[in-house]
């Protein structure tokens, strides 16, 4: 496979990220917290994978990316495989951890939007568009470079603290299903929220950047 280090960098790096955030939040419970451990991982990630794959750690960054022709659909494609499997690896570790009825932080909508998925839905493709917007922006200019890790990482934190008590914050289907999937219950009937939510998300914030960029 000509890119496999590339992808098994995707791998690695979103195995990272769900392992210590979604630990964070599952023993915790801290929005605050939360946002921190996702924050600094991509900022780590950034600089150690990012000149590999780009680190970028969620099927919705990569359709961005797809969307904006910065990657190929087939490399898309494969991003996307690499980073479920490496979620999935991040959530049986925790599973095994923290005994199987355990809460994997799997995403729900909040008692604060009345349960509702619509209204979850929402908030989800606004989150993600958002934050896919500020990546495309940032990682656009060269010059950039420097700083672009801490300004997405602070995105995210930000965007995490805003929704953490509105859909415990996803943004991120693969972080999302792999809880989800071992979790089961009301995670796992919602799971469709966290998919198609940032996804949507992901694609009309490669639309709107475009559209600021033409």
């Amino acid at each position: 496979m000509k890119n496999f280090k590339n992808y098994f960098a995707e791998l690695f790096g979103t195995f990272v990220l769900v392992f210590v955030g979604t630990a964070v939040a599952i023993t915790t419970g801290n929005p605050l917290y939360t946002a921190l451990a996702f924050a600094f991982v991509v900022v780590a990630m950034a600089f150690s994978i990012g000149d590999i794959s780009g680190a970028q750690l969620n099927p919705a960054v990569s359709l961005g990316l797809a969307v904006s022709k910065r990657i190929s659909w087939k490399d898309f494609s494969f991003y996307v495989l690499f980073q479920v499997v490496g979620a999935f690896i991040a959530s049986a570790l925790l599973y095994l951890l923290f005994g199987s009825n355990a809460n994997l932080a799997g995403n729900q909508v909040q008692s604060a939007l009345d349960g509702s998925a619509v209204l979850g839905l929402v908030v989800e493709i606004i989150v993600t568009t958002i934050f896919v917007f500020v990546i495309l922006s940032v990682t656009s200019k060269s010059e950039n470079s420097k700083v672009a890790g801490f300004v997405i990482a602070l995105t995210l934190a930000t965007l995490i603290m805003a929704s953490f008590n509105l859909t415990s914050a996803g943004l991120n289907p693969a972080r999302s299903l792999a809880p989800a999937v071992l979790e089961g219950g009301n995670a796992l009937s919602q799971v469709w929220v966290f998919i198609l939510g940032p996804l949507v998300g992901g694609a009309l914030g490669s639309v709107l950047f475009k559209s600021f960029n033409k």
